[in-house]
């Protein structure tokens, strides 16, 4: 019945400017949209550049290549999908687990300041389903000890903490254009930052070891193809044209669900008191009842649902859960009892409220 958690939407207008880039392929045009879009994020965001990449977990890489952090510390949140740290552990960096605040689900500046060592080299900072974190102290520390911080806003395009846009803060930002985000390009991500000698080092690892000064066929180092194409940034550039309607609409789903869910002593999304959420997965934490036994039940019932994030200590990719349980315990007593509810862009309020009817019987 619900069974497309976060399906995008697509108008006659996003397929016009598909189209157009297909029609300039190979002319003087074929990269309009790439540079369009690329304006339009690094304007939105206060950031000095803008480069687009064929996902986020790419932008990640880009940077901690550029900054360096082989055989050297980098910090991620417990809570978090597993790209967030996976760049980290392929460039040879040992990647250390901080834990998350019960109340944003974000990093905790405590647990970051506790995590932080002589070879802390970079701090990624996730903002979770929309979330934000207290990003005025954990910058207060990142800058006073200057360890470079990067923002992955994957989740949060559109919120804002204290009126600046998510994606604004730090070193450098990243930010994912899956097709189950709010704006899509299908696949890809983008990078944003403001420092000149980082720029030029992420816009070479970007495209081969090349950049506008490289001499044809003269690649001045090993690097990645990590482009977007303009089909695809025509898709998010006619996207982000319309992002402010196409929060709303998430914001809308979610309050729906807060006032007929608000009898379930539900914890959900932070919103309010510096942040505006734009909620890109409307997810609620219950007290007592486990995801998995939660997930089942509305799977038989015609809901499709996601579990909040495992602690990524303890997925097979790391297995340290024995240390970082003890590290993080709020990552892992909470992480059993979250679930990411739809919030396809096509639903409608009355898909929502079936959708509770059945929360309702299942809790």
């Amino acid at each position: 019945m619900f069974n497309d958690i976060y399906g995008a939407f697509i108008t006659q207008e996003d397929r016009m400017h598909v189209m157009q880039a297909l029609s300039n392929m190979n002319g003087p045009n074929k990269y309009y949209y790439c540079e369009e879009f690329q304006l339009e994020l690094a304007r939105y965001h206060n950031r000095k550049y803008c480069l687009l990449t064929s996902n986020c977990t790419s932008a990640i890489s880009i940077i901690l290549e550029a900054i360096g952090v082989k055989d050297k510390q980098v910090l991620v949140p417990e809570i978090t999908w597993c790209a967030s740290a996976f760049p980290a552990s392929r460039l040879g960096a040992e990647v250390i687990f901080c834990d998350i605040d019960r109340n944003t689900w974000c990093l905790d500046v405590d647990s970051v300041e506790r995590s932080i060592t002589l070879k802390t080299a970079a701090i990624i900072v996730v903002d979770l389903y929309g979330n934000m974190p207290n990003m005025e102290d954990l910058l207060h520390i990142a800058n006073t000890l200057q360890i470079p911080v990067i923002e992955d806003f994957a989740e949060a395009l559109g919120s804002t903490y204290k009126s600046m846009p998510a994606g604004s803060f730090g070193t450098s930002s990243v930010c994912s254009f899956h097709r189950s985000k709010t704006i899509t390009t299908g696949a890809g991500g983008c990078l944003l930052l403001d420092d000149d000698d980082l720029y030029r080092k992420c816009v070479r690892l970007r495209d081969l070891g090349r950049d506008s000064n490289t001499a044809p066929y003269r690649n001045d180092i090993v690097a990645h193809k990590y482009i977007m194409s303009n089909m695809q940034a025509a898709l998010g550039y006619s996207q982000f044209l319309r992002l402010d309607k196409l929060v709303q609409k998430k914001r809308d789903i979610f309050f729906r669900y807060k006032k007929n869910l608000e009898n379930k002593n539900l914890q959900w999304n932070p919103d309010g008191i510096g942040v505006y959420n734009s909620v890109w997965g409307p997810t609620f934490i219950h007290p007592d009842q486990y995801k998995e036994d939660v997930i089942a039940n509305l799977s038989r019932l015609g809901v499709e649902t996601r579990p909040f994030f495992y602690p990524l200590s303890d997925i097979p990719a790391y297995k340290q859960r024995a240390y970082y349980e003890r590290k993080n315990p709020i990552a892992y007593s909470i992480s059993p009892f979250g679930i990411n509810l739809p919030s396809n862009l096509q639903m409608s309020m009355e898909d929502v409220d079936k959708i509770c009817d059945i929360l309702n019987k299942v809790l």
